[in-house]
C-alpha cells in the first residue's frame, strides 16, 4: 500500500510566481504572462498560507519535506520512473464507480482529484486542466453530492461521496494524491483526508471556507437573526444553481454584460464578466433541481466536520477570493483555525469562482503541491 508524503507548503507568494515561470509550454501564454497574471492575484511580499498564529501541523511519523531552497535556480523534480506497476486501475479504465478520468496514463503514479461544488459541474476546472497539460499526473473528476447511479439514484450525504471516493483511491494505489475542491466540495475533500489519511498528500480547498454558510444551514433561524444579509446571499446562490436556466436565457446572459452583472455580480469579480467567453463559462451547465434536496440532506454536516477536524493530518491549504461573499476571508480563517496546520491564501479581487477567475494562480498552487510531494517522497511506496 502506498502512503502519501507529509510536507510543508511554500511560504512566499513569489514561489507561486516561480512555478508559473518554470512552465514554458503553456498553450498561447508565455511564462512571463503567466507570472504577471498570478502576481496580480498573489502579490509579492504577502505571506502565503499564514498559519493564523497556531503551531505547525503535526508530523505523526510521516516524512517531512519542504520546497527546495533557492527555488529560483531549480525546477520541479518529477517523480522517478519505475518498472513495477502496483496501481490497480484495470486496463486504465476511463471511469471507476466514483471517479471519471480526464487523464489516465499507466506511467503516472500521482493523481489530481478535482471535486466540484454543489452544482456538480466539472467545467469550472477546464482552464486549470489546460494549464496542467505537461504535468505527469493523472487527472480525475470526483462524484458530485447529487443523485447518480453510483448512489442508487438517491441523494448522497457528503460522507457517502467521501466514502466512495476513498474506496476508489485506496484501490487505485497512487503514490501521491492531491485533492483540489471547489466550495462545498471542500467538505468532501476533508472527509476523504479524515478517512484515508495515508493516501492523501495535500488538500487545496478553493472557496471552501464556508463557516457562516454551514452554520446557517445547521441552524437557519439563528443565522438569519445574527447575519441576515449574508444568509440571504447564500439563499440567492442556492437558487441560482438549482433553478434550471433555458438555453435562451443562458445565451442572453452570455451576450449581455449588464444582464450577467445582475445575475452574478455579487459572486464573481468584475473582470470575470468582461468577455462573452468568460460569461459563458459561468453558465456552462443548466441549474440542477437536485441541488436543494442535497443541501437539505446535508444541512447538519458542519457538526460532523467539527467533530473530526482536529484529527485531519494532511497538508491543508484554503484558497479564498478577497471578494467572495460566500466564503469570506474571515469565514475561511475561522474554518482553517480548527484544522491542525491549515493555512490560508487570499486571492485579492477574486470572487466565488476562483478556478475560472484565477486559473493561473490555482494552477501554480497545484504544481507546487506536487512539487512538494515529489521532493518529500519522490519514489512513493511504504515509508
Amino acid at each position: 500500500m502506498s502512503m502519501a508524503a507529509k510536507s510543508t507548503w511554500p511560504r512566499s507568494a513569489r514561489q507561486i510566481n516561480l512555478a508559473a515561470q518554470r512552465k514554458t509550454n503553456q498553450p498561447g501564454r508565455s511564462a512571463q504572462e503567466s507570472e504577471k497574471a498570478i502576481a496580480n492575484n498573489a502579490p509579492a511580499g504577502r505571506p502565503l498560507n499564514a498559519k493564523l498564529g497556531r503551531p505547525a501541523a503535526r508530523v505523526s511519523g510521516r516524512s517531512s519535506g519542504t520546497l527546495l531552497r533557492g527555488a529560483a535556480n531549480t525546477s520541479i523534480r518529477f517523480p522517478a520512473a519505475t518498472n513495477s506497476r502496483e496501481r490497480n486501475v484495470a486496463n486504465m479504465a476511463s471511469q471507476t464507480q466514483y471517479m471519471t478520468f480526464h487523464v489516465n496514463d499507466a506511467r503516472n503514479r500521482s493523481l489530481l482529484l478535482l471535486l466540484p461544488g454543489i452544482s456538480g459541474s466539472s467545467r469550472q476546472w477546464d482552464a486549470v486542466i489546460e494549464r496542467l497539460a505537461d504535468l505527469p499526473v493523472d487527472v480525475a473528476f470526483g462524484a458530485a453530492i447529487l443523485a447518480s447511479p453510483a448512489f442508487g439514484d438517491t441523494i448522497p450525504s457528503i460522507s457517502d461521496v467521501a466514502r466512495g471516493l476513498a474506496k476508489d483511491l485506496h484501490g487505485a494505489n497512487y503514490d501521491h494524491v492531491v485533492i483540489a475542491s471547489h466550495s462545498v466540495g471542500s467538505f468532501v475533500a476533508l472527509d476523504i483526508a479524515h478517512q484515508i489519511p495515508a493516501h492523501v498528500s495535500a488538500l487545496i480547498l478553493i472557496n471552501g471556507g464556508l463557516t457562516t454558510a454551514a452554520r446557517f444551514l445547521d441552524r437557519p433561524w439563528r443565522g438569519l437573526f445574527r447575519q441576515p444579509i449574508a444568509c440571504l446571499t447564500f439563499v440567492r446562490l442556492f437558487a441560482l444553481v438549482s433553478v434550471p436556466a433555458p438555453a435562451r436565457l443562458r445565451k442572453a446572459i452570455a451576450n449581455s454584460r449588464w444582464f450577467s452583472r445582475v445575475m452574478f455580480g455579487k459572486f464573481v469579480s468584475a473582470a470575470m464578466l468582461d468577455t462573452q467567453q468568460a460569461r459563458s463559462s459561468l453558465i456552462a451547465g443548466p441549474g440542477q433541481p437536485a441541488v436543494l434536496p442535497s443541501i437539505w440532506k446535508n444541512r447538519h454536516y458542519w457538526r460532523k466536520f467539527a467533530g473530526y477536524a482536529q484529527n485531519i493530518d494532511a497538508d491543508v491549504l484554503f484558497v479564498v477570493g478577497g471578494k467572495d461573499p460566500m466564503s469570506t476571508e474571515r469565514d475561511t480563517k475561522l474554518m482553517a483555525s480548527i484544522v491542525p496546520g491549515a493555512r490560508v491564501e487570499v486571492l485579492h479581487g477574486i470572487g466565488h469562482a476562483a478556478p475560472l477567475e484565477a486559473a493561473d494562480a490555482i494552477t501554480a498552487i497545484v504544481r507546487l503541491a506536487f512539487d512538494v510531494a515529489w521532493n518529500a517522497h519522490p519514489r512513493g511506496g511504504v515509508r
